[in-house]
């Protein structure tokens, strides 16, 4: 920890509590769970909640109306350290003693006779941008292995993970809302260095003073997208996220906002995210945040049972039932496959600021109100490309037939994934095709399909001939399903 007491310009710090002066030093070597939450409480509580008045002494900290305290605080390196060993001991399996400590640590947070205690993991993620970098690992660390954790609960029979998701069921909004919206911070931190903006106004105060747009964190949003798929292996978290209170507000900003954020890494992270909510199948192998860190394994704490898999699957499908419109139509098709041409911004900010590929981005917007997003009519190459391999997956799962018979039934579906077969790129145009063979293998298919498909028939027969004819020789199964392809489309005719 030499390193980064160092960063915090600190060597042995003193801090009065109620039993003693801590250092940093008896933090390292604490083993006491409680006395650890009870400090870790204790800080959120003076560094966000009620920040003490300006003094020069040396353990306190100048407020300020408008930001939190400084990251190189004393207060916040205590802070730091508390989290750190609390991930360690978490994650520490070579002692027998500290077993029972997932248990500790779950017992805590959930006691009824705390709100303070309650409030930890909230607090946590509402200001985790505020945070030093390797605490926001921590924190990562510590919610991702406790949702996660099979170990069996010293006090029922429950696992760890379960417990904790209904602790989490508990304070819902509390736990979801920084943690969906803290994708944003993949692009620009939207309130400066205050915390995390919410998507309904949590305080009743408005705030006139302007907040200086930041630097993007995305190793926050990938934090965020972390803890969420944690979140996504839970059955009842999993229904509620995609019910119709919840969807508009969780669901559709993958759909409309994250998925095309022009940071490479965290797109990506929000398209496997979109994977997860749109399928019911979370990674049997989901990487912890900072679990290397923290003597852990770097994966997930166990599996997702098969029961639990195949109703979180039938969940998926009802949900793209449910929402086939809005999903699919209005926003798959439309944003996530169509190739980019224009960007549409809110017209009501007076600037906008640039990310480092030039594009466009709104600035930050109101203290009490979400920033409005940057909404990509269009989607770009990489997320094109994901995105219908991800749509080949939900309309060639068993359960989604019928969402799969929709799909195939419209004509400007056909038409939309035909452009997208004569794509420049080669792996589009090949992801394209495994979609387009689904049209064609419909045994009945609509008049206003069929004729697509009949008034371009030698046009498409002589283009699917040489489609990727250099795979012909090494790809057995893909020479058969163009070659049925091709014969079919040539014996269609249209009914008299």
């Amino acid at each position: 920890f030499g390193g980064r007491l160092g960063a915090f310009g600190l060597g042995v710090i003193g801090l009065n509590t109620e039993h003693n002066i801590e250092t940093a030093e008896s933090i390292e070597r604490c083993d006491d769970v409680q006395l650890l939450l009870n400090g870790i409480a204790k800080d959120l509580n003076v560094i966000y909640v009620n920040p003490p008045p300006a003094t020069t002494d040396i353990d306190t900290v100048e407020p300020s109306p408008s930001t939190a305290q400084p990251a190189e605080s004393p207060q916040m390196a205590l802070l730091a350290l508390r989290l750190t060993r609390t991930k360690l001991l978490l994650y520490d399996k070579s002692d027998t003693k500290y077993n029972d400590v997932p248990s500790q640590v779950l017992s805590i947070l959930s006691s009824s006779s705390s709100q303070h205690h309650q409030n930890i993991i909230p607090l946590l993620l509402q200001h985790l941008n505020t945070l030093p970098f390797e605490s926001r690992k921590d924190v990562s660390s510590i919610v991702c292995f406790l949702l996660c954790c099979n170990t069996t609960s010293s006090k029922n029979n429950m696992t760890i993970s379960q417990e904790f998701a209904l602790y989490v069921q508990s304070k819902y909004e509390d736990i979801m809302n920084p943690i969906v919206y803290g994708y944003r911070f993949g692009l620009i931190s939207p309130l400066g260095p205050d915390s995390m903006v919410l998507p309904s106004s949590s305080t009743s105060s408005t705030s006139t003073e302007s907040s200086q747009p930041q630097p993007p964190k995305p190793d926050v949003a990938l934090h965020c997208g972390s803890m969420l798929r944690s979140t996504l292996r839970h059955p009842t978290l999993y229904q509620l996220f995609i019910s119709p209170s919840y969807a508009p507000k969780y669901v559709y900003p993958f759909l409309d906002e994250y998925v095309h954020l022009p940071n490479f890494d965290v797109a990506s992270d929000a398209i496997e995210t979109l994977r997860v909510i749109l399928t019911g199948c979370s990674s049997s192998s989901t990487p912890i945040a900072g679990g290397g860190d923290g003597g852990g394994t770097g994966t997930e704490v166990g599996g997702i049972s098969e029961q639990d898999a195949e109703l979180m699957t039938r969940m998926a499908s009802e949900f793209l039932e449910r929402e086939y419109e809005s999903v699919l139509m209005e926003r798959f098709n439309r944003k996530l496959l169509s190739k980019p041409k224009e960007k549409v911004i809110p017209v009501n900010n007076a600037a906008a600021a640039v990310s480092n590929d030039g594009n466009d981005v709104p600035p930050s917007s109101s203290t009490t109100t979400p920033p409005a997003p940057t909404v990509l009519t269009k989607s770009n190459y990489i997320t094109r490309r994901m995105s219908i391999q991800l749509l080949t997956t939900i309309l060639l799962t068993r359960i989604n037939y019928n969402v799969m018979i929709k799909y195939i039934s419209s004509r400007s579906n056909l038409v939309l994934i035909m452009l997208l077969l004569r794509d420049t790129s080669p792996h589009i145009s090949l992801d394209a095709f495994h979609v387009f063979k689904i049209f064609v293998a419909n045994p009945s298919k609509p008049p206003e399909v069929v004729k697509i498909l009949v008034d371009n028939k030698v046009k498409l027969c002589k283009y699917l001939s040489g489609l990727h004819k250099e795979r012909e020789a090494s790809d057995e199964q893909f020479r058969d399903e163009k070659a049925l392809v091709i014969s079919t489309i040539e014996g269609l005719e249209m009914d008299a």
